[in-house]
């Protein structure tokens, strides 16, 4: 790594990166029932590669808005990079029947969604 990069750029971006967390913080503290200030945090330390935070925040803005799409895609895409790909899927679905696609397009050319309970359970004749 060359020492620009280790020593000015990457620091610099780190401190942007920590006071944009404290202002979402802030607006946090302000609006706890934030769905996309969550979001917004979540984002952040993600960027900042603190994943098991940005879970956190993700999660906790579903738990707001359970239709804010954005915060499943996020999920899924979480899920996937740790190589989870079925709940990567399972996100992705609930995305999809809210109206972001997006998620399921970029499964799509990786891997292959898992069987559905609903496809491998017998069907039955009436």
């Amino acid at each position: 790594m060359s020492f620009w990069k280790k020593h000015v750029i990457e620091p610099a971006l780190d401190a942007g990166i920590d006071e944009e967390i404290r202002s979402q913080l802030a607006v946090i503290a302000h609006e706890p029932s934030s769905a996309k200030a969550w979001f917004g945090l979540g984002s952040l330390y993600h960027v900042r590669g603190d994943k098991k935070k940005a879970m956190d925040c993700f999660l906790e803005s579903i738990k707001i808005d359970e239709h804010f799409s954005a915060a499943h895609v996020a999920i899924g895409r979480l899920y996937a990079v740790d190589g989870n790909i079925g709940l990567a899927w399972k996100s992705a679905r609930q995305a999809e029947r809210l109206g972001d696609s997006s998620l399921c397009e970029q499964l799509s050319r990786y891997t292959k969604p898992p069987a559905t309970a609903e496809s491998s359970e017998p069907s039955v004749q009436k």
